[in-house]
C-alpha cells in the first residue's frame, strides 16, 4: 500500500517545492517541455529583466535560458549565459 502512495507523495512534494516559482519561469519550462524553445527564451529574458528576483530564481531562470537556447540551436548565446553559472561552480551548468 505504501509503495503505491510513494509516487503520488513525490509528485506533490515536487509541486510544492516549485509553487513559489514566478509564472514566467513555469510557462518557460512548459514551453521548453513542449519543444517550443523560442517561446521559453522570450519568457525567460523577460523574467530576468525584472529586478526583484531572488538568487535562486535568477539561477534557475539562467539555467533554463541556457538550455532553451541550446534547444533553439543558438549555442553561442547559450554559452554566454551558462559561463557565469559554470564559473560559480554549478555542477548542472557544466553538463550543458
Amino acid at each position: 500500500m505504501t509503495r503505491r502512495l510513494l509516487p503520488i507523495f513525490l509528485c506533490f512534494a515536487t509541486t510544492a517545492l516549485r509553487a513559489n516559482d514566478p509564472a514566467l519561469l513555469v510557462e518557460a519550462r512548459q514551453a521548453r517541455a513542449e519543444a517550443i524553445p523560442q517561446v521559453a527564451v522570450q519568457k525567460l529574458r523577460a523574467l530576468l529583466k525584472t529586478g526583484d528576483l531572488s538568487e535562486d530564481i535568477k539561477h534557475a531562470a539562467s539555467y533554463e535560458l541556457a538550455a532553451s537556447l541550446l534547444a533553439a540551436e543558438e549555442p553561442e548565446e547559450a554559452e554566454t549565459v551558462v559561463q557565469p553559472l559554470a564559473e560559480s561552480g554549478d555542477p548542472a551548468s557544466r553538463l550543458l
